[in-house]
């Protein structure tokens, strides 16, 4: 293929002219078409529509350079900064300067029970950065069909609470309940509130535990073992919410 000659415009007249040559005369003698004047010049025409169809597809297209694509300019100064990190920006945690209170140890639990009330106790930790002071809490049962009057106790902590440095550093905050002789499985809330000590807007801060228990208390008040309580569902601190929102509406 590298002896033929470079197609040019020149080039393919010429082989274009041979092949229309090349043709004419079996053509011109063919059999059927022969036998009139008028067939035999249509076909030649019909024979230079074709080469030139023909010429039109393969005639040679003259190349564009294009040309090579511009390196980008950088000056010495761009090339030597560096490339910095992005900076990092850190999430602030619940417990990021302000004091933030958990529960500790198996949580809202009755201590004690005597003929007519009994004491109900909520083990606290400052798990936050910051004191808490000017505490102030209450406690609100009710039984779980929200049958009857709700019965509640509410207190105030005299102490601070300093942020937890010790696992075993903990505050216990408790009040006294009236106590029916047997008690129907309970709802129970604990809500406490207190103010940033270190903060010069002494900010307030609300918070709301919902338990549950889920056996009757029978003879409560001749000293039967109190039922255990447990963490409410979602589902159940909404509902309990709506019912005792009138009682906690300083909590929220």
């Amino acid at each position: 293929m590298y002896l033929l000659p470079p197609k040019t415009p020149f080039i393919t007249i010429i082989a274009l002219l041979a092949i229309f040559a090349f043709f004419v005369y079996p053509i011109w003698n063919f059999w059927w078409i022969e036998k009139s004047l008028w067939r035999r010049l249509f076909s030649l025409f019909l024979l230079a529509i074709l080469v030139f169809g023909l010429g039109y597809y393969v005639w040679p297209v003259k190349q564009e350079q294009i040309p090579p694509p511009k390196t980008p300019l950088t000056t010495k100064k761009e090339e030597a900064l560096p490339t910095l990190p992005k900076p990092v920006q850190k999430s602030k945690s619940t417990t990021d300067n302000k004091p933030y209170l958990s529960s500790f140890g198996s949580g809202l639990t009755i201590v004690e029970t005597n003929s007519n009330k009994f004491k109900i106790e909520m083990p606290i930790i400052n798990i936050g950065k910051h004191t808490a002071y000017n505490i102030k809490f209450k406690f609100i049962l009710i039984n779980n069909q929200f049958q009857g009057n709700p019965v509640s106790g509410k207190s105030s902590s005299a102490n601070d609470f300093h942020p937890n440095n010790n696992a075993n550093d903990h505050y216990s905050v408790r009040a006294d309940i009236p106590l029916p002789q047997n008690v129907s499985p309970l709802y129970a809330v604990f809500a406490i509130q207190y103010q940033d000590k270190e903060s010069s807007s002494k900010k307030i801060f609300n918070q709301i535990w919902y338990y549950k228990t889920t056996v009757e208390w029978i003879d409560a008040t001749k000293g039967a073992q109190p039922p255990q309580f447990f963490h409410a569902t979602l589902e159940e601190k909404e509902i309990i919410l709506k019912h005792l929102k009138p009682l906690l509406k300083e909590y929220l």
